[in-house]
């Protein structure tokens, strides 16, 4: 085989793409997207402990119905809906999908 004919060959073929590893650039971007996320929810949760947040209104229905997730209570439906003021029967959100 000459070199013509090997270069060719070698040509034809497909090689998969390089893949090259992770930097550090790209696991610190990686854990500081995890942190920014995180943080709100850790401030908004420990806010609400120290200030003895007790949930009223809708925030009391989603509490209440988000604990019961996990029990043999399982919410089926969803919230109740105001729109059953206006109708002559009772309405709810589609499903659990808030829970």
């Amino acid at each position: 085989m000459t070199t013509t004919e090997q270069v060719s060959v070698d040509a034809g073929e497909r090689s998969e793409p390089v893949r090259r590893p992770p930097t550090r650039l790209t696991f610190w971007l990686f854990l500081a997207s995890i942190v920014i996320a995180i943080v709100p929810i850790a401030v908004a949760t420990t806010r609400a402990i120290h200030d003895g947040w007790i949930p009223t209104g809708d925030n009391a229905l989603f509490a209440i119905r988000a604990r019961d997730l996990f029990t043999h209570n399982l919410p089926l439906l969803g919230s109740w809906s105001s729109a059953s003021l206006n109708t002559s029967t009772q309405l709810n959100h589609p499903g659990p999908l808030y829970f």
